[in-house]
Formats: structure tokens, sequence, C-alpha cells
């Protein structure tokens, strides 16, 4: 994986070499006012601006464009929900609340329709995260045009994970007739095709109703598993290499067309740094979760992205759905996702 990203990193100043002739751009006004000379972009959001891997990969990405720029573009985090969080960011930025910040797929759905499919578990289960984040780009980059947002790029997203009351989840077998807690109608739809039973619960209820009995499992992050202590409440825990969601940061792109072209160009770079950053980052505080559970005692297994093709080959139908409606460009968001689960296209 390191050997990907330093060949990702290094490949950015041979590709901004070739498109800097192509930045256009103004003079235009602050995004979000700034001193005298300066311009600074607010990126609202929900998470402490010191938390790995949003807080920190933001905080990494205004070094880079400040020191790019000498200065005369900053970034600052609007954090803790502050002004904006995952529920209303989409309503937050269109309405020029912020400049930039994260949009989760699962609330912008039923406003960006096309990219509703990188709600469905299974949209990524393999080996090679920045591979996939490399080839989304271009559709995303143009679903995301239609908006009135620029792409910036995606957070890590991986390592799905069961936490259990009842057994270790290996294979889907592992799941039927367990009673697993769903954050919404995708994630409720793939557990069905899984053999669960979904119920739809609020995160802040789920530690009593693992108490309880009244949920025998949830799926959800690892990084929540490991902040919420769920693994205390039920001792199997199974990471996946599935994606729950898609998690990506976005600029309105009236702010990205009002920067100037050596602006510009540091944004362009640092966005195609930023999806190796919050990997590098998502790493760090798992290594760190990865000891708590195992000093807790916890029976964890990790899925590999062969025995991960079992979950994901099963919500292949809910794929096949969404491209019975979307339009060309869901479709061609469509097509990456079929070509990393080596999916048959038959669209």
């Amino acid at each position: 994986m390191k050997t990907r990203r330093m060949m990702y990193a290094a490949g950015i100043l041979v590709l901004f070499t070739l498109a800097a002739a192509g930045c256009g751009g103004g003079s235009g006004t602050p995004a979000s006012g700034g001193n005298e000379g300066t311009r600074e972009i607010l990126i609202g959001h929900a998470f402490p601006d010191n938390m790995a891997p949003l807080g920190t990969a933001y905080a990494a990405m205004g070094e880079y464009v400040s020191e790019k720029t000498g200065g005369t573009l900053t970034f600052t985090q609007a954090a803790n929900g502050s002004l904006v969080d995952d529920s209303n960011f989409i309503d937050g930025i269109m309405d020029g609340v912020v400049d930039m910040g994260h949009c989760l797929v699962t609330y912008a759905g039923g406003v960006i329709p096309e990219a509703a499919c990188l709600g469905i578990p299974g949209y990524f289960g393999g080996s090679d995260w920045l591979a996939f984040c490399e080839d989304v780009r271009k559709p995303l980059s143009d679903i995301y045009a239609k908006y009135d947002l620029y792409y910036f790029g995606a957070d890590y997203q991986a390592t799905g994970t069961f936490v259990s009351s009842k057994k270790q989840v290996v294979t889907p077998a592992d799941v039927v007739g367990q009673i697993i807690r769903a954050s919404g109608t995708d994630l409720a739809n793939a557990i069905e095709l899984w053999g669960g039973s979904p119920t739809v619960m609020g995160l802040g209820d789920c530690a009593t109703a693992l108490e309880r009995g009244t949920i025998d499992a949830m799926y959800t992050s690892y990084t929540l598993i490991g902040q919420q202590h769920f693994y205390e409440l039920a001792e199997y825990v199974s990471t996946t290499p599935i994606c729950e969601t898609w998690g990506s940061t976005v600029i309105r792109m009236e702010t990205y067309n009002s920067l100037t072209d050596e602006q510009k160009k540091a944004v362009d770079e640092a966005a195609l740094l930023y999806s190796a950053q919050a990997q590098d980052d998502y790493q760090a505080i798992k290594e760190q979760y990865d000891e708590d559970i195992d000093e807790y005692g916890a029976s964890a297994y990790a899925l590999t992205p062969e025995e991960a093709l079992a979950f994901t080959d099963k919500c292949k139908p809910l794929f096949e759905t969404f491209g019975q409606s979307t339009n060309e460009l869901g479709l061609e968001l469509l097509k990456v996702i079929y070509k990393h689960n080596n999916w048959e296209w038959t669209f």
C-alpha cells in the first residue's frame, strides 16, 4: 500500500505539469473573508479538527495549499458541527454557509441521485482503495459539477465492521438469524440479502440495544466500533474491506472559480493528495483501536478481500436496480464499481 501511495503522490507533479495550462480563474473575492491579500476557504464538518482521518487530513491539506500559495490561500475548519454536519451539509454548502466540507452520500443521495450507488455496501471490497479513488474521480467530478460543486476527494471509508454478541461473522451464513442494526435503507437492504434481519436504529440507541439484546449485531465503520467501545458490549469483531458508504469532500464551484490560477493549482494538487492522506491518518488510529480491542480481550477477525466477495456479490442486485433507473452520469460511475468487483457489464 505504501508503494502505491508513493506512486500516487509522485504522479501529481506529472499530471499538473500537463494540466496547469488548463486552469482558469480570476481574482474574485475571498471565499470566506480573510485578511487583506489572503483568501480563506471555510471547511464545515462534524468532527474535531484534530481527529483523524478527517480533521487531520483537512489540516494537512491546509498546510499544503498555504505553502504552495505563499500564504495567500488558507483553509479554516468549522469543526464539531459548529456550522454544518453530515445531515445538513448539502444545504449548508449550497446556501453558502461554508465553502467546503464532508459530503456523505447517505444524506446527499436524494439531492445528487447519480452518486447514490455509493451508499450501497459492496461498491468496493478490494485491496487497492487508492486505485478505486483514481477511477471514480472523473465520473464523480462530472456528477458534482452538475450541482455546482467541485469534487475534491474521497475520505477513507473502508473496513466496515460487524460487531456481534452471537458469533464471529466470516460468511453470509453467519449473519442468518441475527437481528442487525442498520443505519439506513441501503444497509438494511444489504443485510437482508446477506440473510440477516435488519432494524434501522440511531447510533445513540445502539449501546443500550446491544446490552439488552434488542439487537444481536451491528455493521458500521471500524472507527465507530473503536470510539464507542462497542466491542465491550458484543465480543465478536469482524472487520471487512467492504465500504459501508461513501464520504467525500466537495467545494462550492463558485468558491473554486473565484480563486486565482496559482490557488486553483494548489487546491487541485491537494485534492489528489487528500485520499492518500486520509487513508494514512485512518490507519494510525486503527492501530490504536486494534490494541484497545486486543487488550480488552474481544474476539477479532479480519476478512480478506476474497472472503468479502461473498458479501459483495450478494449486493449486486441493488446495483443492478440503480443501473436501471439512473442516467448516463450514474452509469459512468457504476462502470467503475463493476470493474473493481469483476462483474460483467450488462447495461
